[in-house]
């Protein structure tokens, strides 16, 4: 095998030469070797390039995902219950007008609510950050949307749906100062692209996933031998899904904030012992020389004693 194989220097050689190398005699497996020690031409695939990513980056990432994913499925609630709403057998309380005329009213208010909310509350993200104006955000919006499935009142839907779409207008500037704070300029686009794409997944399946549960609701109170209430409240079963949906990029964003802490945490302690050996270090510097006596001196000195 002398013959075989030249430094490796002189032999470069492909991952599939490399991987054949390692079962042809022992010159090719201590030349595989030592390429995969020293990070050689070896591709990392897919999930291990997963594994070396930064783990704050990579949470942010699925907060991010979860949130724009959840807020747009959360968006689809009242489209995918117009018609149970408007109902005499809704359960809500239209004090005797007419529940076309109020919705419409509603979808109105709700409008303008969005543009106010976009002019409003982009100077209080870029005051309080995007992650901390998220958390706030889907907070909120888990409160309305519970408020929506609970009420038999009209007038606290009209509310906190308009609420839902005020704070649904922050959403995408917090995510946009989110990303900013969190990734290099040259990752921008790359994120914000990912927030695209939740928001076109989570429409697309909260419609599938909404149907799917009312159609399960309608056929177990249509199939149940217990005579059919006066009310049809299937309709809540979609806004407490919706509410409950902001549990995950909520918690997701917990995970981040500890991740962040723990290297904070980390940095500060690391400075501290830095500081403490460079003040040891400048100690023992401004000692002076005759005060400063080595091991040698301190023999002679005990020599000179004993005689």
């Amino acid at each position: 095998h002398s013959n075989s194989f030249k430094s490796d220097e002189e032999t470069p050689l492909s991952n599939s030469a490399l991987g054949a190398s390692r079962y042809s005699g022992g010159g090719g497996k201590r030349l595989y070797n030592t390429l995969r020690a020293r990070g050689g031409d070896m591709n990392l695939g897919f999930f291990s390039a997963i594994a070396n990513m930064d783990r704050e980056k990579l949470v942010m990432a699925v907060a991010l995902f979860a949130t724009y994913f959840s807020v747009m499925g959360a968006k689809c609630a009242l489209p995918s219950t117009f018609n149970l709403i408007m109902s005499a057998q809704s359960g809500l309380n239209f004090y005797g007008q007419e529940p076309q005329q109020l919705i419409a009213k509603v979808l109105v208010i709700s409008t303008g609510a969005i543009s106010l909310g976009k002019f409003l509350l982009g100077p209080v993200i870029d005051k309080y950050g995007g992650v901390f104006c998220l958390k706030v955000a889907l907070s909120l919006l888990m409160g309305c949307l519970a408020m929506i499935a609970s009420t038999s009142s009209f007038g606290v839907f009209a509310v906190s749906w308009i609420m839902v779409d005020f704070i649904f207008s922050s959403c995408w500037a917090a995510c946009l100062n989110a990303i900013h704070q969190t990734y290099q300029e040259e990752e921008w686009a790359s994120r914000i692209g990912l927030l695209a794409v939740a928001g076109r997944v989570g429409n697309a399946l909260s419609f599938f996933a909404f149907a799917s549960v009312l159609q399960i609701v309608q056929a177990q109170r249509q199939s149940s031998s217990i005579v059919a209430a006066a009310t049809d409240g299937s309709w809540r079963v979609v806004f407490w899904v919706s509410s409950l949906l902001q549990l995950f990029p909520l918690f997701t964003f917990g995970i981040y904030q500890r991740i962040k802490d723990a290297k904070v945490v980390c940095s500060i302690n690391n400075n501290n012992h830095q500081h403490a050996v460079g003040s040891k270090e400048e100690k023992i510097a401004a000692i002076p020389s005759q005060q400063r006596r080595t091991m040698k001196d301190s023999l002679k000195i005990l020599g000179g004693e004993a005689n």
